[in-house]
């Protein structure tokens, strides 16, 4: 990235974006950028002033950097005119605060409705205020630091060169820092300036509010003698104008990548259009075919030229997951493997994936074993076996499905996995409280319904003591039929990700295929392989717990009829007397 090329861009931007303000709302906008520039500097004074009146209450006598305006026998008013200062200066900053925020949402419902008939995304009557308030905050804080290094240049100019020397060492590292053409693998430094923006400035603040503060301390220190009320002021200045630059810089690089957004909102001749994400970009840039087979022959260590690798992508169903399948070809045979492809945002899902197997092995819950695990720019990969790379498709899926099942469901979770689920997350019965229950109280339409809810309500300690006794398993929500593959020739399956499990009571996920008649022998032979699962556990105890399920994911989904049936099912199963409600 080159510092020096964004800026090109920015500014002209920037400045034809409030030409179109000013065109529209000349005065709202002047006004608006006029309030900001006075409210930042009666927010210093209100800082200022009550450092004034300490000074010269806990002195005796006047001090003499005050005695050219305040007489001795005056300084009790002085007290008492400044103190009243300070409190009209807050009053003062807070109305010109609102005045602003005003203004504001006036100019900015003006400049959308000139440039669009239409909503054209989300909020956008917020996101317009905002994005105007940004651009007047800009020009004002522009003005308040201009307005600080004059007056340093009077105050202390000796600061005013060490901070503008040391303004310009920063600016120079830091277009040194992002230079270059890699975007897309980043050193930690580049990291840093370009995604942690935030703290990159916040370093830079404090190491040149010291820088001042050390220039202004040093005639103190080698006892030339200086005006301790200008050392104040300066030290005020400074850290004012510090915030202020900091906020400038990052407001710039928040409309900069709201650009699209903003013209949309501003010019009429602009129209919205879905930007690609960065890490989109970045994936396609590293991981394009020639780069995938590379980078498999690396991890392969393959030094023999008549081992043959290929890499395809594969259309994933995991969410923001990308999977490439790798053919290895070597003296007529063919192995098959999977990479999977993690981006940032979803790291946890590879976490979660490698503690859950820390505690369970793989091949109990048909996993398949990894071939590596490594780094690719800001994406972290892993290649696993993938069987015989193809999907269980109509009878074959109709036959694996409830093996499937009943192999997850015979997988004891171990106590440490399941204390440490717990520990992070809500099971199920934890999930279930009166007030979350109150959630579909909006959909009681007739009697009937507010008597099932209210009866629910009032056995929910008993509803929740009989879920919470049932047996408990790991839950995959993505073993499906897309993720699940052939193994040794359909001998065998294996589930690709486990990176989204979940512990469940059993049957809380049960497909919509199985028959009581299918669960039973299912379920039989469940209980052979765990000695957890009390021999009395029936079909209709799974249903139970699907029920609970379902009515859970009905109430978060805002589905609260089908929440209620769910609840009218438990409570038929539980035998629970009903608890008659008048509409």
């Amino acid at each position: 990235m080159n510092l020096f090329r964004q800026q090109y861009f920015f500014w002209p931007w920037f400045f034809q974006v409030m030409r179109a303000f000013f065109n529209t709302r000349p005065l709202t906008t002047a006004a608006v950028v006029i309030l900001n520039a006075i409210g930042q500097v009666t927010s210093m004074l209100s800082t200022l002033l009550p450092l004034k009146v300490i000074l010269l209450a806990g002195s005796d006598g006047v001090p003499r950097y005050f005695q050219f305006f305040i007489p001795l026998d005056e300084k009790s008013v002085w007290i008492a005119i400044l103190s009243a200062g300070t409190v009209g200066l807050f009053i003062t900053t807070s109305i010109i605060e609102s005045a602003s925020r005003k203004l504001a949402q006036s100019a900015s419902s003006e400049i959308l409705e000139s440039a669009n008939e239409i909503t054209v995304i989300a909020d956008q009557g917020e996101k317009a205020t905002s994005y105007f308030s940004s651009f007047c905050s800009i020009v004002s804080y522009s003005a308040f630091i201009l307005l600080v290094l004059i007056v340093l240049y009077w105050v202390n100019f000796n600061l005013l060169v060490f901070l503008l020397l040391a303004l310009a060492v920063e600016f120079s590292f830091s277009v040194w820092a992002i230079s270059g053409a890699d975007d897309i693998n980043p050193g930690k430094l580049k990291s840093t300036v370009l995604y942690k923006l935030g703290t990159y400035l916040s370093i830079l603040k404090t190491i040149n509010f010291l820088i001042g503060f050390f220039v202004i301390i040093y005639p103190f220190l080698v006892g030339q003698g200086y005006n301790v009320l200008f050392a104040i002021v300066s030290i005020i200045l400074i850290r004012q104008a510090l915030n202020m630059l900091s906020s400038l810089l990052s407001s710039c690089v928040a409309l900069a990548k709201s650009r699209h957004r903003i013209n949309t909102l501003v010019f009429r001749e602009h129209q919205l259009e879905d930007r690609e994400h960065r890490y989109s970009k970045a994936l396609r840039d590293l991981f394009e075919n020639k780069n995938r087979e590379i980078m498999a022959a690396r991890q392969f260590e393959f030094s023999d030229e008549d081992v043959h690798v290929t890499s395809e992508w594969m259309d994933s169903t995991i969410p923001a997951v990308k999977t490439f399948k790798i053919n290895i070809e070597n003296e007529g045979k063919t192995e098959y493997y999977q990479q999977q492809v993690y981006p940032p945002n979803r790291l946890s899902n590879l976490e979660n994936e490698a503690f859950l197997f820390s505690h369970v092995a793989r091949e109990r819950l048909m996993a398949p074993q990894i071939h590596s695990r490594f780094s690719v720019g800001t994406f972290e990969c892993q290649i696993c076996e993938f069987g015989d790379a193809v999907t269980l498709e109509g009878d074959s899926w109709r036959e694996w499905e409830p093996k499937l099942f009943e192999r997850i469901w015979a997988c004891q979770p171990p106590k440490s996995l399941i204390d440490a689920y717990s520990a992070s997350h809500k099971v199920l019965h934890k999930r279930f409280s009166d007030e979350f229950l109150s959630r579909a109280s909006i959909a009681i339409d007739s009697g009937e319904e507010k008597t099932v809810l209210t009866t629910f309500r009032y056995h929910l300690k008993a509803i929740v003591k009989y879920l919470s006794e049932l047996p408990v398993y790991v839950h995959n929500p993505d073993a499906n039929r897309a993720n699940v593959i052939s193994s040794n020739g359909g001998e065998d399956v294996l589930v690709m990700t486990w990176g989204r499990w979940e512990i469940l009571p059993i049957g809380s996920v049960i497909p919509g295929s199985f028959s009581d008649d299918l669960l039973t022998p299912l379920l039989d032979e469940v209980c052979t392989k765990r000695g957890d699962i009390n021999s009395n556990l029936s079909a209709g105890d799974l249903r139970y717990a699907n029920a609970c399920y379902l009515m859970e994911r009905a109430i978060r989904g805002e589905r609260y009829k089908a929440a209620l049936e769910n609840m009218n099912f438990v409570l038929h199963f539980l035998q629970l007397p009903y608890i008659v409600s008048e509409r």
